[in-house]
């Protein structure tokens, strides 16, 4: 917003104002801004007769499960999934299909064991970055392929295996918020999301920059374990 600076009146100062100038009618709730537009998607979403198609237990072209899967359009006009599945080794395994129709997956690339709740991103210059959770020793695992043959061969140009630095137990679950080059991957500044599990009992939320594809900075990101925890969930 521009303008002028706001003057900020502190909580407890706010309410008695509020109590003293209005009464407590005078200002009823006004709904969030973003009210109208979250109901319309959950409307979308949850009306699943209405979807032009749709297809549940969703598999892979080998029959793996498309656990946790997240998918980008990229500039070919392709769909592009990422998403885990528990195979018989006991061990997590994220991999990579691809689809022209969102309905029929064909199983692409295995990123290995032990890799799960992976995320993918295009980047600006046409190569994309992939995270994920990678065990042992539960941490976020950054990879980027430099275009589109690369990705499908799951051979990575550059990898950061991220300290953990919030959790003595486990970091994971990573999301991509974005991504600057500067003008390469080595020149870059990645902002990421995630959990982390805290006193080894609960997850909480992080945050956590990626510059230059070396250094690794993560803060936990309280005030929305706050908005969460308002609501009663824990």
């Amino acid at each position: 917003m521009s303008g002028a600076r706001p003057y900020r009146i502190r909580p407890g100062r706010r309410a008695a104002l509020i109590a003293a100038y209005a009464g407590p009618s005078a200002f009823p709730a006004a709904p969030a801004a973003s009210d109208g537009p979250r109901a319309a998607l959950r409307d979308i979403v949850e009306d699943v007769d209405g979807a032009t198609a749709r297809r549940y237990a969703a598999a892979d072209s080998t029959g793996r499960g498309r656990d946790a899967a997240k998918i980008i359009q990229d500039t070919s006009g392709d769909y592009l999934a990422v998403y885990h599945t528990l195979l018989s080794d006991g061990r997590f395994h994220a991999a990579l299909a691809t689809s022209s129709d969102l309905m029929n997956w064909t199983f692409t690339t295995d990123f290995g064991a032990g890799s799960s709740q992976p995320t993918i991103k295009q980047v600006s210059n046409g190569g994309y970055l992939v995270a994920w959770e990678q065990d042992p020793s539960n941490h976020i695992a950054v990879h980027y392929f430099p275009n589109r043959s690369s990705l499908k061969a799951g051979t990575a140009a550059r990898t950061l295996q991220a300290p953990r630095t919030l959790s003595s137990c486990a970091e994971g679950t990573p999301n991509i918020y974005s991504v600057r080059l500067a003008p390469d991957i080595d020149h870059s500044v990645i902002e990421l999301g995630g959990h982390y599990y805290s006193d080894c009992k609960v997850d909480r939320q992080m945050r956590a920059t990626l510059t230059d594809f070396t250094s690794w900075k993560a803060a936990k990101q309280q005030e929305v374990d706050n908005a969460l925890l308002h609501w009663g969930v824990r």
